[in-house]
């Protein structure tokens, strides 16, 4: 197991290594100045000076494959530079945006686990019913409907017509624990929409398979079934 690790994980960083080297070189085959296009695009004039100090800054200046040892040498060390866009480390943006990355995946995954298993358990032990092919329509649509498709329409409905969800933003939890949940809800959805229709059929096929096996009739047997069914009418009037 440790050599297949190994041996896996110097596959990646081989990998990596390649896709960020064709990366970088690939840039030098883009028509442009990216001096210019920093300093304003088509649309702006600057002078050879100021050209000159943004080559200087960014190392356009120098030989290729001196500024690409001096970025492998920094990428190697988690150093990615600073981004042209916000004038920070791009190690900062993607703190930044796998935090709220996580914020919004955990949620829609826990989301689609927890419908999406019942609904195939409920799917599976209505066979033969109205129910079962209502639940196998669900999941078809599901697999069918794409997340920018859900999205807008969850958007629509929710916030532009029901309004009593925004439409987007974020907002941080220090904030406003209540308003970040109420941010996340419909991107969680959305995102949840195709991996419960997934978790539904697999969980479906799942019980279907095990219905019918031994184990499962010696249990019925016993009573286990009917045991279950009176707890659960115990609860549900308690």
């Amino acid at each position: 197991m440790r050599a297949y690790l190994l041996r896996r994980a110097a596959i990646a960083a081989v990998l990596l290594w390649v896709v960020a080297s064709v990366v970088f070189f690939s840039i030098y085959l883009l028509p442009g100045d990216p001096a210019h296009l920093i300093l304003g695009g088509m649309d702006a004039n600057p002078t050879p000076e100021q050209l000159q100090a943004v080559r200087a800054k960014l190392g356009l200046d120098r030989p290729p494959l001196a500024r690409y040892a001096e970025w492998l040498g920094h990428l190697a060390f988690g150093d990615f530079g600073r981004s042209l866009v916000t004038d920070r480390p791009v190690v900062v943006d993607l703190r930044i945006r796998l935090t709220r990355t996580l914020q919004l995946i955990v949620p829609a995954i826990t989301l689609a686990l927890v419908t999406g298993v019942p609904a195939g358990v409920f799917a599976a032990r209505r066979r033969g019913t109205v129910l079962d092919p209502l639940a196998s329509g669900v999941t078809l649509l599901g697999f069918s409907v794409p997340v920018f498709v859900v999205g807008p329409l969850l958007v629509y409905v929710f916030a532009l017509w029901l309004k009593v969800l925004p439409s987007g933003g974020y907002m941080h939890p220090l904030e406003s624990f209540v308003g970040f949940l109420g941010h996340l809800v419909l991107p969680s959805v959305a995102l949840a929409a195709g991996p419960m229709a997934t978790t539904m059929r697999m969980a479906r096929s799942s019980v279907l398979e095990q219905l019918p096996m031994d184990y499962v009739r010696t249990a019925r047997s016993k009573g286990v079934g009917a045991l279950a069914e009176e707890s659960r009418r115990r609860l549900v009037r308690t």
